[in-house]
Formats: C-alpha cells, sequence, structure tokens
C-alpha cells in the first residue's frame, strides 16, 4: 500500500505522462520548464505537508548544471536529506533525451552533467535527473519493485528519477554520448519510490528516511574517481554551505519583504551558490 506521499507523486508523475502525450499529439511544446512549473505548481496544493519553494534565479539553468535543490525535512523542520535535481523531457520521437549532452558556455563550454556534478560534490549533496516521460512502448521501463503491491503501472513512470553518477557513465560509455530511452529507462525508478518502505526500514522515524538508507543505496547509484563517493551516511546532516542556503531561503519567502530586501538576499545567493536556481522543501505533516 502507498503512502499518501508516495500516492500524490505517483498521481502528479501521472499528470505530466499526459501532458506530454498531449504536447505529442497535438505538436504544442511543453518545455522541462514548463513541466516543472506545473509540477511545482500541483505539489504544493496536494503534498500532505508543508510546501516552501524559494526561486533564486528563474534563468540560472541555461548557465550551470543543476536546476534544483530540493530538501525534505520531518515536522520539525529539521533536514533529513537533500538532492540536485535536474530535468530532462523524452523526445517527440520517444526515442532519447536530447539535452542530456547540452553544454553551458561558449568561450570555454562544459557539459551541463559536469557541472550538476561538480555542484553536487562542492554542496556534499546526491544529484538526480527526473526524466519528464510518455512512450507508447510501455515493456520499456526495467525496474521491478521489491513490494506486494502490482507492479508500477506506465504512466507512474511520468516522472523518473536516475543519479546523475549513472547517466554520466552511461554517456561516456562508447564514442558516441548514449542518450536513449532505452538505456536510461532501464537505471531509473518512478518518483514516488523516494518515500519508499519495500526495502527493511520500516520503524524509522519518519518516510523521508528511508530515501538515504534505500533510495541512494539502489544499484546503478555511483560516483566515479573525480567526484568521489557522496553519500555514506543513513541520515542527512547538512553542510554549513547548504544550512546558508536553507537559511537565506527561509528569509526570502515571507510576502511582505521589500523588493531592496529581496534583491540583496536574491544577489547574495547568486555570488555564493551561482549553482543554483531555486529550492523546493517539503516538510512532512506531523501524524
Amino acid at each position: 500500500m502507498l503512502s499518501p506521499q508516495q500516492e500524490v507523486l505517483r498521481r502528479l508523475s501521472e499528470n505530466t505522462w499526459d501532458s506530454l502525450r498531449d504536447s505529442n499529439r497535438t505538436g504544442l511544446p511543453r518545455s522541462e520548464t514548463t513541466l516543472t512549473e506545473n509540477f511545482f505548481d500541483s505539489l504544493s496544493k496536494e503534498f500532505p505537508g508543508k510546501v516552501d519553494l524559494t526561486i533564486f534565479n528563474p534563468v540560472i539553468e541555461g548557465r550551470n548544471g543543476a536546476d534544483w535543490l530540493w530538501s525534505f525535512r520531518n515536522p520539525s523542520g529539521r533536514p533529513y536529506m537533500a538532492m540536485l535535481v535536474q530535468a530532462k523531457r523524452l523526445d517527440r520521437s520517444e526515442s532519447k533525451y536530447i539535452e542530456l549532452t547540452h553544454t553551458v558556455g561558449k568561450t570555454a563550454p562544459r557539459r551541463q552533467i559536469d557541472l550538476l556534478l561538480a555542484s553536487s560534490r562542492r554542496l556534499k549533496v546526491p544529484a538526480l535527473y527526473a526524466f519528464y516521460n510518455s512512450t507508447r512502448n510501455h515493456h520499456a521501463f526495467g525496474f521491478r519493485c521489491p513490494r506486494p503491491e502490482p507492479e508500477p503501472e506506465p504512466k507512474e513512470w511520468g516522472i523518473a528519477l536516475a543519479h546523475a553518477g549513472t547517466v554520466k557513465r552511461c554517456l561516456d560509455a562508447n564514442a558516441l554520448p548514449d542518450r536513449s530511452f532505452s538505456t536510461h529507462s532501464a537505471n531509473s525508478y518512478p518518483l514516488h519510490c523516494l518515500f519508499c518502505t519495500c526495502a527493511g526500514t520500516r520503524g524509522m522515524a519518519s518516510p523521508t528516511a528511508q530515501m538515504a538508507k534505500d533510495f541512494f543505496h539502489m544499484p546503478f547509484y555511483w560516483f566515479d574517481d573525480e567526484y568521489g563517493p557522496i553519500f555514506r551516511d543513513e541520515t542527512f546532516e547538512p553542510s554549513s554551505k547548504l544550512a546558508e542556503i536553507f537559511d537565506i531561503a527561509e528569509k526570502l519567502r515571507p510576502q511582505d519583504l521589500s523588493e531592496k530586501e529581496r534583491r540583496q538576499l536574491t544577489s547574495k545567493l547568486n555570488a555564493e551558490f551561482p549553482n543554483l536556481a531555486g529550492s523546493l522543501d517539503l516538510t512532512e505533516r506531523p501524524d
């Protein structure tokens, strides 16, 4: 049986699947930005808990490797886990994630994925890709959930997560970068697996705590020698840099904040943490 958190994430994944399907049928574009904004908007309305969204720089994604910093907190507000998340959508041919090889910069271009992993190393948090999917190939997904319930339906893969280290390894495995849907779908997990309780972690402090023990130790999670193993502990202890991001983000949320104060805080974030577009904080609702 899925938890309330999982039910919401599953439903929003299905909505993303339908949105991409309709886009492919009509030819109307659905960019990663649009899909992400729709996801955040629905999440803020439906998630069983508190959702805080803070935008640091709406155009930062084109300049660095990370889209958003996600953090998960217990009912008291203490972070359990943080992760960097970058979104890529499946192309209209349903065959590849074209933008996986996107580069940033003109004089000395760098791959976006390398910048994402560099940010992950600097902040000492895992980096993930959120793949937005919709395909007529309903047998493409390789993950098999060990929970006793039925296997995930195809639409539940509307948003699927993959560890960025795995994505990098697949891209670099051959002379030509592998951006294929078949490769990366096999290394992905449905979004609601973030709150999975199927791997023997029942009894932990909260549903969110499962991520540290289960999700980030699932198969395919690794970092190569350049980036090193980042995630070691079963609970998340925010670094001083990460804690500062959380603190500034919290100061940016009040609606009565003056424009001058907002500009000052945003400038501080952009100067000290140029790799972030914004933060999404999910706080669990007390039982």
